[in-house]
């Protein structure tokens, strides 16, 4: 958003509408997953995305809770509109294995970076 206010070059998937997902994450913060200050960065980022342009977050309005399913879904949303894939792979993730299996399946270019933390 900071170089196209506009956000026409940008797409993102979400696994359920934004209020199911923004409780989602307020409650992994809870859990301590993450952190307080790290949900509410990425529920301000996604809503004001969605302010400046409708189209650039794609929910998914069916699913009323998130789980391995809903991502893996989701997953597949994402592979099936992509030209290509740029996957950042942290302490080899299952969910991030699951997109790029789906991309190398598709025929797509699939580009990795793995990460340890």
């Amino acid at each position: 958003m900071k170089f196209d206010f506009t956000c026409n070059q940008i797409k993102i998937f979400i696994p359920a509408t934004l209020n199911i997902f923004a409780k989602h994450y307020l409650k992994r913060a809870q859990e301590k997953i993450i952190t307080k200050k790290q949900a509410i960065v990425l529920i301000t980022q996604l809503t004001n995305l969605k302010q400046a342009n409708p189209f650039s977050l794609i929910e998914n309005k069916t699913n009323m809770v998130l789980d391995k399913t809903t991502y893996y879904e989701r997953n597949s949303e994402i592979i099936s509109v992509a030209d290509k894939l740029i996957a950042f792979q942290v302490n080899e993730s299952l969910g991030t294995q699951d997109a790029i299996n789906k991309a190398i399946k598709k025929g797509i270019p699939v580009k990795i970076f793995k990460y340890k933390v």
